[in-house]
């Protein structure tokens, strides 16, 4: 009876700290889809990469490198902007980052020489239209001006997904509630969000929590400092400014999370992203749905 109690309790709380053997080396893969609807018409962008991670305790937390195995990209016949293509093949790179105690990408090393080799590879993309050309050189010059901790928003947004419910303690019909501000990775001011983070069931047999969490941004304040970054990568163009103030975006995200209760390593996130924005230039909305499965496998 008295362990019949304790599975029940165990079944009704989450807490797996983070316990990792020192150095860690994980396996983590990724497949990303991304649907970009516009004037019904659908563009499709298709990716997948493979990582080897070796994970190492630092003054702070962590120090992690990761090595690009493999990265594909893939846009059908008639889908896939150029754009969207290139900024994967970027951005989907071997890279080397320090996280703090959660494993949360706080800073990339080297930043400097990685967004250098970033903006090369980016402005090498051929076959480009003259606008396409130009919204590419913005971005590559957007990169340049990024600093260490907004790139990692850039370069390990997969990982830093993954960091979510690492190190939470939760209790079933009490979720975690949170208001964070996230970096805007084309500058100006932090977007507010409104989060939950839940637990959903506790898998015995296979050793794993499963966790949910949502997100949405604030659409306000989330188009008022999209709005105010591209505005300074447009200069003194008033049309452009006026335009930009009648901007309108909301985006929300929602993820399901195995963890694993032994080692506390999140081994899959399965999330779904929905973004809506207004073109005030075309006087119509945009919609771009995305879709990414990560999984993590410890291998020592």
């Amino acid at each position: 009876m008295i362990a019949l109690a304790a599975m029940l309790m165990a079944a009704e709380a989450f807490s797996a700290p983070l316990n990792l053997p020192k150095p860690a080396r994980v396996d983590m893969r990724v497949e990303y889809h991304r649907e970009n609807i516009r004037s019904g018409r659908t563009e499709t962008t298709d990716a997948s990469a493979t990582y080897e991670k070796t994970v190492e305790p630092a003054a702070s937390g962590y120090r992690v490198q990761r090595r690009l195995v493999e990265a594909k990209i893939a846009s059908p016949p008639g889908g896939g902007t150029k754009l969207q293509t290139a900024f994967e093949r970027a951005t989907r790179r071997s890279v080397v980052y320090l996280a703090d105690k959660n494993l949360n990408p706080r800073t990339v090393e080297d930043w400097s020489g990685v967004a250098a080799e970033m903006r090369a590879d980016l402005l090498k993309t051929a076959d480009m239209t003259q606008d396409e050309a130009a919204s590419l050189g913005a971005f590559a010059d957007n990169v340049a001006r990024m600093d260490a901790a907004q790139a990692t928003y850039v370069v390990a947004r997969d990982d830093r997904i993954l960091t979510i419910p690492v190190n939470q303690a939760l209790k079933r019909g009490k979720p975690l509630h949170f208001v964070d501000a996230l970096p805007n990775p084309f500058g100006g001011m932090p977007i507010k969000s409104n989060g939950d983070l839940a637990l959903e069931k506790t898998d015995a047999a296979r050793g794993v929590d499963i966790v949910r969490w949502s997100q949405s941004l604030d659409p306000v304040e989330a188009a008022k400092s999209i709005s105010q970054a591209l505005s300074t990568m447009m200069g003194n163009d008033a049309e452009a400014r006026a335009l930009l103030a009648q901007l309108k975006f909301d985006s929300s995200t929602d993820c399901l999370f195995e963890v694993d209760t032994r080692y506390g390593l999140p081994v899959k996130a399965d999330c779904t992203m929905r973004m809506t924005t207004f073109d005030p230039v075309a006087r119509q909305n945009l919609f771009r749905n995305e879709r990414w499965v990560i999984t993590q496998t410890l291998k020592n």
